[in-house]
């Protein structure tokens, strides 16, 4: 218990994710990015005291050089704020060829979609 004498316990935000990362992007807001089980980009954003709708932004996939498939991409996340509301997600992937590849993401996440990564 907290010097309150409050209950302080973890509280379970999502399921069955992984590669957290956590972004400051006002007063007393955050984003939460993520990876979910088939590895698609997922967002939740906690203003004050209570969380938002967690969301996919899609499966983030990378051009291989002379090829017209894109190929899904897996990778930790990185995330910052630049000012109120503005968000950057950075993601570094391992393709299925080797190397390593980078995406950066500008801008709020109003508008939803994956990042393209090299």
């Amino acid at each position: 218990m907290d010097p309150k004498g409050e209950d302080r316990r973890w509280t379970p935000i999502a399921d069955d994710v992984f590669a957290p990362a956590v972004a400051a992007c006002g007063e007393r807001s955050i984003s939460l990015f993520m990876r979910g089980p088939r590895g698609d980009l997922l967002h939740r954003r906690r203003d004050g005291d209570s969380w938002g709708e967690l969301r996919s932004l899609g499966l983030p996939l990378a051009r291989v050089p002379g090829s017209q498939v894109p190929v899904p991409v897996e990778g930790p996340l990185a995330a910052c704020s630049t000012g109120p509301g503005e968000i950057h997600l950075h993601v570094f992937a391992r393709g299925a060829d080797g190397k390593l590849y980078a995406a950066c993401s500008h801008g709020s996440w109003d508008h939803a979609g994956a990042p393209s990564v090299g």
